[in-house]
């Protein structure tokens, strides 16, 4: 028995410490890997999705033109600077508010049976009473309505009030009706809606 060779303690000692320790230390080398590798995946998708953007720019939000440059037209609504002339592009007559009329909007309604088109002529309003009974902070003055001659040849010799014509000629008839409430602080602006008529005419 003496013969055979006896591993001294310390050895055996340092065996049974060897095993864990490789296993440990393989097994956070993979973790690291594993790490290392995610992220590099993640920076990878990152630099992909930017690139892949689109570069066109997004279409610009339509906005109001200021009226110092240019008459308002049939197919835009916003506020109108008192010095300007309304001018209708589409139907080709213009009108020229009082002074009375600062701030004034127009807003177009489509054409619907028998009418071609309509522009409704509002101004802001201060008066609480108006804009809590209606619930809106606008009134409207003046409607301008555009028919075919035939259309209104009809209309006008219907029973009942009839609109103003406001001009004529062998394409259109350009009428006006005068809003019957309006708020008290525009009484005046709309007392001044009888000087517009004289101010009407086509422009072609």
């Amino acid at each position: 028995m003496d013969n055979f060779y006896q591993e001294p303690p310390q050895s055996r000692l340092n065996h049974k410490v060897d095993g864990p320790m490789k296993w440990l230390i393989g097994l956070t080398l993979g973790a690291v890997i594993f790490a290392l590798a995610f992220l590099w995946g993640r920076e990878s998708e990152r630099q992909f999705n930017q690139s892949g953007e689109s570069t066109v720019s997004p279409s610009p939000v339509a906005s109001l033109v200021p009226v110092s440059s240019v008459s308002p037209s049939a197919s835009s609504s916003g506020s109108v600077d008192v010095t300007s002339v309304y001018t209708n592009s589409t139907y080709h007559f213009q009108l020229e508010p009082p002074p009375s009329w600062k701030g004034y909007t127009v807003k177009q309604e489509s054409g619907t049976g028998e009418m071609l088109a309509s522009y409704d002529f509002r101004m802001p309003t201060t008066d609480h009473d108006w804009k809590q009974q209606l619930s809106e902070s606008e009134a409207s003055l003046i409607k301008v309505t555009v028919y075919a001659p035939e259309v209104w040849k009809q209309i006008s010799i219907q029973d009942g009030p009839q609109p103003t014509v406001l001009l004529q000629n062998s394409q259109y008839v350009v009428v006006y009706s005068v809003a019957q409430d309006v708020p008290a602080d525009l009484i005046q602006a709309h007392q001044d809606t009888s000087q517009i008529p004289a101010t009407a005419k086509f422009t072609s």
